[in-house]
């Protein structure tokens, strides 16, 4: 979680919940290690170069950053406004460690602004190696990836299960 004031009540929540085991990484999800210009408002992104809900610099770390310091996941869970392609370029060991991702992508409110499409997004999903099922938020089931489908065309959820390789 980039934003400070966020990223403090996480905290909070997990002190007041005694999940010592949650550590809360007050950085955003980027495709490099550095740092990135982020929006300040409270359910932030990295800025697409508009400047639009004010600038702040924050860290940036990629997934395979935080594999390398927690260790492989089972599961990741993507809600990066936007930034979806960005945070999965700076994930190929996790893309390849056999984890389920769960991906919100912002179509049409952040994507494509950063460059990124739903194009790209399921390109870092090939089918050989991940069963890709969708769900519009309304929706209360998933179901596959159709070519052309119009669910891809406004925000929807992804998920995506690695097939068992073994």
């Amino acid at each position: 979680e980039p934003n400070p004031h966020n990223a403090a009540a996480a905290r909070r929540n997990r002190d007041l919940n005694g999940m010592a085991q949650v550590e809360v990484v007050e950085a955003a999800v980027s495709d490099r290690t550095g740092s990135v210009v982020f929006n300040e408002g409270l359910n932030g992104r990295i800025d697409d170069g508009t400047g639009a809900g004010g600038r702040r610099v924050v860290a940036a770390i990629t997934l395979d950053d935080l594999v390398g310091r927690f260790g492989a996941p089972d599961v990741v869970f993507i809600d990066v406004e936007g930034a979806e392609c960005l945070a999965l370029a700076g994930g190929s060991t996790v893309l390849e460690s056999g984890a389920d991702f769960f991906v919100e992508v912002h179509v049409g409110c952040g994507l494509e602004m950063l460059g990124g499409s739903v194009e790209r997004v399921l390109a870092y999903f090939p089918e050989n190696r991940f069963t890709r099922l969708v769900r519009a938020e309304a929706d209360t089931v998933f179901r596959p990836v159709l070519s052309g489908d119009s669910l891809l065309a406004d925000r929807f959820f992804l998920l995506a299960l690695a097939r068992d390789e073994r």
